[in-house]
């Protein structure tokens, strides 16, 4: 009988991302995910999202994390509210808590604390700053701690197909928001066709976004999966993104269908009256 080993328990580090829109949602996360692992190796990172801020309150106060990243458009308390409470009700779990608010209005604040920032997610390099600023601050802080030091060869490296798909995403967004259109005199012509041009855009990403997924594989839990047989790293990193590339052409086609259908049906409406 051979003697059980045990494995030693690796120090972990939680971050919390929240963000109603699921394409900037998972982008984010994977990148932050996968430059952070290729920074400390032996760390592993706990990463919690929500698409609305009430389940993203739930996650700051339980997991205590050392990066939280709240986008602006939340339901259910917006990404505003919540960065006010944050800032005003501080405690000592989160003096140490880097807060990054993204936002495409032009939000402003008074007197931030020196852990609190705001990005422009409009700005073409929101991505690559998003994710130095998020590792700059767990290199900072897992150092001080001694909890772990950086790999000195490893530097922050997003994917340029990552950033594109996060642009176009936030571009539909903006189609979509007439707080933005208002705002943008350049936008303002395309409110009479949003909704079409939404909806063009969202059918548009869905290609780049399943290209973006096949690329990276499955970088969330490789560090728990990974081991010395090609066929279980297969399995567990490629596998499932083939298995979303058929799901995701499927959606498409469903929506282009009913996009089709909805549009020939108000053409014969409009026939007839």
């Amino acid at each position: 009988m051979n003697p059980s080993v045990v494995s030693p328990k690796l120090p972990s580090c939680s971050l919390v991302i929240l963000d109603d829109n699921y394409v900037i949602r998972s982008i984010i996360k994977n990148e932050l995910y996968r430059n952070a692992s290729n920074l400390f190796p032996s760390v592993l990172f706990d990463i919690y999202s929500s698409d609305d801020g009430v389940g993203g309150l739930g996650y700051v106060f339980i997991t205590k994390p050392t990066v939280v990243i709240v986008d602006t458009t939340l339901p259910r308390y917006s990404g505003k509210e919540i960065f006010e409470f944050l800032k005003t009700n501080q405690n000592n779990t989160l003096q140490n808590t880097k807060i990054i608010l993204i936002s495409e209005f032009g939000t402003a604040f008074e007197q931030l604390p020196n852990n609190f920032l705001i990005l422009d997610k409009s700005n073409p390099g929101f991505l690559k700053s998003l994710i130095s600023l998020s590792t700059d601050h767990l290199v900072k802080e897992l150092t001080t701690k001694r909890i772990a030091n950086p790999d000195s060869k490893k530097k922050v490296n997003v994917s340029l197909l990552g950033k594109f798909v996060v642009f176009m995403a936030n571009f539909a967004d903006k189609i979509n928001s007439p707080k933005a259109l208002s705002k943008n005199s350049f936008l303002i012509f395309l409110r009479p066709f949003a909704w079409f041009i939404w909806v063009l855009l969202e059918i548009f990403t869905v290609p780049f976004l399943i290209a973006y997924n096949l690329s990276i594989g499955n970088v969330l839990g490789e560090s728990q999966i990974k081991t010395a047989n090609a066929s279980v790293n297969y399995r567990s990193s490629r596998k499932p993104q083939f298995i979303t590339f058929f799901e995701n052409i499927f959606l498409t086609i469903v929506k282009l269908t009913l996009f089709l259908i909805v549009n020939i049906a108000i053409l014969l409406i409009s026939r007839e009256i």
